[in-house]
């Protein structure tokens, strides 16, 4: 996957994944992203916020799809959702 330089940055307690075709492949149909958050520091509604800031920055960025999921720290352990996918962090 090519580097995405965007205006959003990063913020604490919330970490920011790509995963599926965007990360294996050359060709990706999509950029599928993961937000997970620590639910004692940042509200839902603030992931929810940064999440459609994040998705709509990168629709800008990209005439691709974009698909994000948000999953608190306690829902992505449950899950094991990093576990079981190939992912990069930006």
């Amino acid at each position: 996957m090519k580097e995405l330089r965007l205006d959003i940055k990063p913020r604490a307690h919330i970490t920011r994944y790509v995963f599926g075709s965007a990360v294996y492949s050359d060709t990706p149909s999509d950029i599928d992203v993961a937000i997970i958050y620590d639910r004692q520091y940042v509200s839902v509604e603030d992931a929810i916020a940064y999440r459609r800031a994040l998705v709509n920055e990168m629709r800008v960025l990209n005439s691709m799809m974009i698909d994000a999921i948000l999953l608190s720290m306690e829902e992505e352990m449950e899950m094991a959702f990093l576990e079981n996918a190939k992912y990069l962090a930006f």
